[in-house]
């Protein structure tokens, strides 16, 4: 429940609320009301790979200087009522505190306080803590380093008479707090793991039992997704319903993890809880639909592999040697 302001050169604050600290709470369960990605801190977080294919191909504006800018330099212009790089959206209008606002920027915001709290910078940090106990050895954040190993990220888009995958470049995103994470089905399995068995890991201990639970708890109502029955912290809820009933949508109920998407790449990590254990499962794909929403792609391929997945899993977890 600090103010985040006690550690950052710069400061946060709801310009229409100025005496309300920002806290590390706020952003963790999504509570801040910084906004999400405008057009601008899109513009920034792209890779330089990524900004340059989109002015050439698809008309992107792209300002020059974003390439030198420091994070520091870049959020404290765009903060600031009277910053260059400021926007009357870049705050949802809400009071800090009392309503949910979901936030990329928030999270980018918490990777960068991990790093002023810690003194390494978030990869780093991240690779010691958390990638090396639960033995994630094929995720970084610097996929250019490996560029034969991560796949071709495409993105959909809409043609005269059809829709097209088109291939992207690989690129690397400017901050890692939010995204840009680069990582196997089988090394976000066993991240998965750890929050299915209370922090725990092949027997590594990397949180306390009390920490997952709270981090799994209900911090708001509201999920900012459709079938969503609220947020905890940096983890969606969804309706509850025995043995997973699936519905017209091809939406599952009862189920708690996270999605997302960024350019050229989609994912969900999921799981069910029952009285006795845990199943669930990870989807990683190297096609996405960023700028053009396509949903009757999403509802008749992605829901539906996602649906195929969850009940093999179920079916997994039903087996007394699984």
């Amino acid at each position: 429940d600090d103010d985040v302001n006690a550690h950052l050169p710069f400061s946060v604050r709801h310009p229409d609320f100025p005496d309300i600290p920002i806290t590390f709470r706020m952003l963790l369960t999504h509570r801040s009301c910084l906004a999400h990605n405008t057009p601008l801190y899109y513009a920034y977080t792209k890779g330089a790979e990524l900004s340059q294919w989109g002015v050439a191909n698809r008309g992107w504006e792209y300002r020059q200087e974003f390439g030198l800018l420091s994070y520091p330099d870049f959020m404290a212009g765009y903060l600031d009522p009277e910053g260059p790089y400021y926007a009357p959206h870049t705050w949802a209008s809400c009071q800090p505190g009392t309503a949910y606002a979901y936030s990329t920027p928030g999270y980018d915001l918490l990777g960068y306080l991990v790093e002023r709290v810690s003194g390494q910078p978030l990869g780093d940090y991240m690779r010691e803590h958390i990638f090396a106990p639960l033995e994630m050895t094929a995720t970084t954040s610097t996929p250019l380093d490996n560029r034969e190993q991560v796949a071709v990220p495409h993105e959909r888009w809409y043609g005269v008479l059809a829709k097209t995958n088109v291939e992207l470049p690989l690129s690397q995103r400017r901050v890692i707090g939010g995204g840009g994470l680069y990582t196997t089905a089988g090394d976000l399995s066993n991240f998965l793991l750890a929050h299915m068995n209370e922090g725990t890991f092949e027997g590594h201990h990397l949180l306390q039992p009390e920490t997952v639970a709270l981090m799994h708890s209900k911090a708001s109502e509201d999920s900012g997704d459709f079938m969503g029955v609220g947020s905890g912290y940096g983890w969606s809820l969804y309706q509850e319903e025995p043995r997973q009933v699936w519905d017209m949508t091809l939406q599952p109920r009862g189920y708690q993890g996270h999605g997302g998407r960024y350019w050229g790449y989609a994912a969900g990590m999921y799981m069910v809880e029952e009285e006795d254990g845990a199943y669930g499962y990870v989807l990683l794909m190297n096609t996405s639909m960023v700028e053009s929403p396509d949903n009757p792609w999403y509802f008749s391929i992605q829901a539906n592999i996602q649906d195929f997945i969850l009940q093999e899993a179920y079916r997994l977890y039903q087996e007394p040697d699984s």
